[in-house]
């Protein structure tokens, strides 16, 4: 016998498991397409089983607060490399390696890229910011243009857009 229910299902595992702890029966399987979830029994469930797959399905979340965390920090870190990538591309294309400045630059932004290929954004746009108030340093080492008070504030604004908040000048 077969139920059909509107919901978005992401992980059908854990649906069966909320199933079968509802009404003690496997379901045979769950096919989703779109949020159409079918559940498929052996044999019609008893009404008591129908109430209680009802609301089963009713009370199921499509994730959990730590799945969600998980994937946004996933996406953070997909997003903070990707960044990384484009500055190393973009200096390499400048010249950084012929030039000889490839270990002072790394080692200027050694706590902003740990945070950035970690997905702490919060921290990476901090940093950012002493970066582009700390146009002397960067003068003194000769670490433009590799290094600039406009690049920081450029980069900053890219994170910034990505976590959907205003971006500051």
């Amino acid at each position: 016998m077969e139920y059909t229910y509107t919901k978005d299902v992401k992980n059908s595992d854990r649906l069966i498991l909320e199933i079968v702890a509802a009404i003690g029966i496997f379901p045979l399987y769950i096919n989703t397409v779109g949020t159409t979830v079918m559940i498929g029994f052996s044999s019609s469930l008893s009404a008591a089983n129908v109430t209680a797959l009802n609301n089963c399905i009713t009370a199921h979340v499509t994730t959990t607060p730590q799945e969600a965390a998980e994937v946004a920090l996933k996406d953070a870190k997909t997003f903070g490399r990707q960044l990384i990538l484009q500055c190393q591309a973009e200096n390499a294309v400048m010249g950084i390696t012929a030039s000889g400045k490839t270990k002072a630059v790394s080692d200027y932004l050694a706590k902003l890229m740990t945070y950035t290929q970690d997905g702490s954004l919060y921290a990476s746009i901090d940093e950012l910011t002493a970066i582009s108030n700390d146009g002397l340093t960067i003068t003194v080492l000769g670490l433009s243009p590799y290094v600039t008070v406009a690049r920081a504030k450029l980069y900053r604004g890219y994170i910034q857009t990505y976590l959907g908040i205003p971006v500051t000048p």
